[in-house]
């Protein structure tokens, strides 16, 4: 099943309009700037927008880049082309991942932050094919430290973590 897109006619422009994409991403950017002004009205502080406002302004940002996306301008009607579905290969990845994900949520409280993070950026790593054994340590590693870091610096409350460091 193929969904036509309607088309405006301005001057010698047809404007081809993906109406259900537009409609959604109005709506998930109508939410995000319902959450950032709901946070803004919580407090001016820190600790309450330091990663708030970053994702709103960025997931604004997106939201107009896909926005204009959603319109296409040609001199001519465009011929439609049938989409092709996704292979094997590239549905097997998905749903890979997903299932990861889904276990690194159900684990992390039980294993601690760090441990879950690290075994399912590990896993993920693999699974996707990187084969270095130097890159799929490093990796889930650094990326561990930056995020227990980042997340010890922003929240107020300390994350559940296998492996406890007290500061000084």
């Amino acid at each position: 099943m193929t969904l036509s897109r309607p088309v405006l006619r301005v001057g010698p422009w047809h404007i081809a309009v993906d109406v259900p994409h537009l409609l959604f991403i109005l709506g998930a950017a109508g939410w995000v700037v319902w959450y950032g002004l709901d946070a803004l009205r919580g407090g001016i502080t820190i600790q309450n927008l330091s990663l708030i406002a970053p994702c709103v302004v960025f997931a604004l940002a997106l939201a107009l880049a896909i926005i204009a996306s959603c319109f296409s301008f040609s001199r001519a009607t465009p011929a439609p082309s049938p989409r092709a579905p996704l292979s094997g290969d590239f549905r097997r990845r998905i749903i890979g991942t997903m299932v990861l994900l889904t276990l690194y949520v159900a684990a992390a409280p039980y294993a601690g932050f760090d441990i879950a993070t690290f075994i399912y950026v590990l896993a993920t790593l693999a699974f996707l094919g990187e084969r270095r054994p130097v890159v799929l340590l490093l990796i889930p590693a650094i990326f561990c430290a930056v995020a227990i870091y980042g997340f010890d610096i922003i929240l107020q409350t300390p994350l559940p973590l296998l492996f406890q460091v007290d500061a000084p």
